[in-house]
């Protein structure tokens, strides 16, 4: 897909570089809960990585990838991934409760009541960064992170653990040249 054409070379880039160090490539996934719609590009761009097998120099390089959402987003990315790469695992954080001015069981901005709650939508997302993280210790080793630019805590999480982490900025998914 042309949206995710540069994003995807970098990734690659990446992982040829764990190549030469690791028989398995284990890539987490952490989109921006948004519109369905907008899941989309970051999935798309980074199908490139689910690839079960890669022969580099004699050796076979083997892949995982583990996508992070929340309960009422994991029906749609499983499906959408069921269809394209159907080995990536999902993976269901709680979403915090009782948010300020959020309703309840709002998930992500396509469910919110007005634009206005974006900004603390997107503050609330670091309430799932200790989840993250616990899910992230029981995790086999992780190669390197891809989550989007609106899930900033994520780059805390990484640096906790060691983990390399490329940022995804999906308003940049339209903007690329075709």
């Amino acid at each position: 897909m042309k949206y995710g054409m540069v994003y995807t070379i970098k990734i690659m880039i990446l992982v040829t570089r764990c190549f030469s160090t690791h028989h398995h490539v284990h890539a987490v996934l952490f989109p921006y809960i948004v519109t369905c719609q907008k899941v989309i590009p970051f999935l798309s761009s980074n199908s490139v990585v689910s690839s079960s097998a890669t022969a580099t120099k004699n050796q076979t390089i083997s892949f995982t990838v583990t996508v992070f959402t929340t309960p009422k987003n994991h029906p749609f990315i499983s499906d959408f991934l069921l269809l394209h790469t159907p080995e990536i695992k999902v993976i269901s954080l709680p979403f915090p409760e009782n948010i300020t001015r959020i309703p309840p069981g709002v998930e992500s901005t396509d469910k919110l009541p007005s634009m206005s709650l974006y900004v603390p939508f997107t503050r609330a997302t670091k309430l799932l960064q200790p989840f993250f993280e616990e899910a992230l210790k029981n995790l086999p080793q992780v190669s390197f992170m891809v989550s989007d630019g609106f899930l900033w805590w994520t780059s805390e999480s990484a640096a906790k653990f060691n983990i390399p982490r490329l940022v995804f900025y999906g308003i940049n998914s339209y903007a690329v040249p075709y």
